[in-house]
């Protein structure tokens, strides 16, 4: 969890820095999980505050893909979310490309992650990594 705050504060700090810089910086904005809860009216905007204060934009958002108790269980939490006047809304790959687009940036990956590959063996060789080799011994 701390792991994920930090990202939202980084993209935060760095948004809230376009009122002091007129060049963008080379820093990374991570937004990690942020963008589905706020208001869609917003998307473009808070990915165009991004844009001005750096080169690089690296965004991470849930997809209705995938487990059918994820779905389930998304719907639960999106309808507490709109009772309580918050947003859990989530977009599928193509919104957020079209936004990007809206915007003239460059999309140089994208990427869907599935459950699957969260459950993916811990054995570094499976994903082509290297092995220390006294440890191995």
């Amino acid at each position: 969890m701390r792991f994920v705050a930090s990202l939202l504060l980084m993209a935060g700090l760095l948004a809230a820095a376009q009122y002091f810089i007129d060049i963008p910086c080379t820093y990374l904005v991570g937004m990690h999980f942020v963008l589905h809860e706020m208001d869609p009216e917003h998307h473009l905007e808070a990915l165009a505050s991004a844009k001005r204060v750096s080169k690089r934009i690296l965004a991470f958002e849930p997809t209705l893909s995938g487990e059918e108790m994820f779905v389930r269980l998304w719907s639960i939490w999106r309808n507490a979310a709109r009772v309580v006047g918050g947003f859990e809304e989530y977009r599928p790959p193509e919104y957020w490309l079209q936004l990007l687009k809206e915007l003239s940036m460059n999309v140089i990956e994208v990427r869907i992650i599935s459950w699957g590959d969260l459950r993916a063996p811990r054995d570094p060789r499976a994903h082509g990594g290297v092995v220390d080799r006294e440890l191995e011994a």
